[in-house]
């Protein structure tokens, strides 16, 4: 145990030629797509887990799944994380891939699939590991003695088609799609095998958080023949048309994490309205930016001003605190205390008695998450997630519906060549559709403290309920951020989610090596959560603590492992983007 971040091994590879445009044939660009690997647990017979990578840098999530590490020595697992297109290093056109729709039009998640179905045959081949393997990342690896792949997905880090003209225009950022990026690890994964030696029937499990659990539930649904199974945490997959969620559901839960956390409801509406009177005149604006500690080049100068920059600034730290809000330090979305929703409400538990009181509480309050040192410029930075240019984007301009009016006017005037017919709303349903009643092996989780959860997985969605009958999962937790049972776990977890982590550990186990005892009842319906509960001694990381003291009513535990080769590909995405417009409206 220790309370350090713990460091992970792995090699940077990449593959090379991957198609920018895995469906026409029209276009014959290639780019590389970015990966990291360790072998270090893999054992012949063992899985690959396989990371399929969402909106950043692939590092940032290397570093944020400990669960895939801790227990790739238990299934003795190849880990590999693939960098999603666009992101990071991976951009198709370079520093031109985000120019115009030319470029930028193939950032869709059916070409990023396709990359990571593309690298994980391949990386089986080249890596000497058998193309039946299966898999589940860093932390279960060993114990499924697996290979681990994390891809990166295109345009984000070092995997740009384009280099530096990856976002350029249209032409260079239009290949930024999920269509496309499931296309590229639907490429890398057959590569992979060949070129790492891994036999051509090693099993798959794909792994993700948020956007990445979006991505590896598509990637079960469109390349079964590739991904024998999927762990999805925190997918917000009803965000888009025809999920049906309000507009204001994400806020109102982030509104009930903070209430739920100290927070006084009327402390923090008046603090809002506080904003607004003294953004009405010019005393109160040199107030606000005094308080704020804003830049002279940020200073606000209009009532514009506060509704357009400081508002939206100050909903992005509530709505990243709220799904960011762990039980002990983190510096995934940025540098964080343990539970820092319970530190930021302690600014706003009362009603302060003055305007400036209120708006110098509420700055208090949103410090918890941009620190207490530094500047920011407001007007002229990216911090809020709403503000163009903004590496995700494009995404939304293309497959989703979200905001949809005003999205197309700012595709429009935000990407050169962006043709308003681009934007089709119906994509997501008719790609990959809303019914699960036809798939199988794909496990869901929740937490309940998380806004994501406002768009997840209801029993009212075909294939849901009673989907343990088909090896479907949709497991609730209490206390939990997004996607809290991806990360390495620690002894300050909440409990539901420790058990869930074991129960799913249990499940994938079925999945590979059903002669297993515990799988003799398999699909079995799933245990009950154990009742919560706060932990209230020191936080440290455990590693390849499997089973974490845990036990299930199924059948009597086994020592047995997996004799396959499981490729898992776990796609990881940390935030989507705001969905939020008034945090405390209601």
């Amino acid at each position: 145990m220790g309370t350090d971040q713990p460091e992970y091994n792995y090699t940077v590879s990449s593959y090379e030629n991957m198609p920018v445009d895995h469906f026409s044939y029209t276009n014959g660009d290639v780019f590389n797509l970015k990966f990291v690997y360790n072998l270090d647990y893999y054992e012949d017979g063992g899985p690959i887990f396989f990371y399929t990578g969402n909106q950043e840098r692939i590092e940032v999530f290397i570093n944020n799944t400990g669960i895939i590490w801790d227990i790739a020595p238990l299934f003795k697992a190849a880990v590999v994380f693939a960098e999603h297109r666009y992101y990071g290093d991976t951009k198709p056109y370079g520093n031109h891939s985000y120019d115009d729709a030319s470029t930028l039009g193939y950032l869709s998640t059916s070409q990023v699939l396709a990359d990571y179905a593309t690298l994980i045959p391949w990386f089986k081949r080249n890596f000497s590991i058998p193309e039946n393997a299966p898999g589940i990342i860093w932390d279960i690896a060993p114990l499924f003695k697996a290979a681990v792949v994390f891809a990166e997905h295109r345009y984000y880090g070092d995997t740009k088609p384009y280099g530096n003209h990856s976002y350029d225009n249209a032409s260079t950022l239009g290949y930024l799609s999920t269509s496309q990026v499931l296309a590229d690890y639907a490429t890398l994964i057959p590569w992979f095998k060949r070129n790492f030696s891994i036999p051509e029937n090693a099993p798959v499990i794909a792994f993700g958080g948020s956007y990445g659990s979006i991505l590896a539930t598509w990637f079960r649904l469109k390349y079964p023949h590739i991904v024998s199974g999927t762990y999805a945490s925190s997918p917000p997959l009803l965000f888009v048309k025809p999920g049906a969620i309000d507009i204001g559901a994400f806020d109102r839960w982030t509104t009930n994490t903070f209430l739920q956390s100290g927070c006084d409801k009327t402390a923090v509406i008046n603090a809002f309205n506080a904003l607004k009177d003294m953004g009405a005149n010019q005393e109160g604006l040199n107030s606000l930016n005094t308080i704020f500690q804003l830049q002279s080049t940020s200073y606000l100068t209009s009532a514009d001003d506060v509704s357009n920059y400081l508002e939206p600034y100050i909903r992005n730290a509530f709505e990243q605190l709220a799904a960011a809000d762990y039980p002990y330090n983190t510096s995934f979305y940025d540098v964080l205390p343990g539970w820092s929703v319970n530190i930021s409400c302690e600014y706003l538990k009362v009603d302060a008695s003055d305007n400036k009181l209120r708006a110098t509480n509420l700055f208090k309050a949103v410090q918890v998450y941009y620190g207490y040192t530094e500047q920011y410029c407001v007007k002229n930075c990216t911090e809020s997630s709403w503000s163009p240019p903004n590496d995700f984007f494009w995404a939304k301009c293309t497959n989703s519906t979200d905001l949809l009016t005003p999205k197309k006017s700012i595709c429009n005037q935000t990407y050169v060549g962006y043709d308003l017919k681009m934007f089709r709303p119906d994509a997501i349903e008719i790609l990959y559709g809303f019914d699960f009643s036809t798939t199988s092996n794909i496990i869901f989780t929740q937490g309940s403290i998380d806004p994501y959860a406002s768009g997840g997985l209801t029993d009212e969605i075909p294939g849901i309920k009673n989907g343990y009958l088909k090896g479907i999962y949709n497991f609730h937790m209490k206390r939990a951020a997004h996607h809290l049972d991806l990360r390495q776990p620690n002894t300050c977890d909440p409990p539901q989610v420790v058990n869930a982590r074991y129960q799913i550990v249990r499940i994938i186990q079925c999945w590979l090596t059903p002669s297993m005892q515990h799988c003799a009842k398999y699909p079995y319906e799933p245990d009950s959560l154990p009742k919560d509960y706060e932990y209230n001694g020191e936080c440290q990381y455990i590693l390849y603590g499997f089973p974490w003291n845990q036990t299930d009513t199924t059948s009597s535990q086994s020592n047995g492992s997996s004799s396959f080769f499981i490729s898992i590909f776990a796609v990881l995405v940390l935030y989507i983007a705001a969905f939020a417009l008034n945090v405390f409206s209601s």
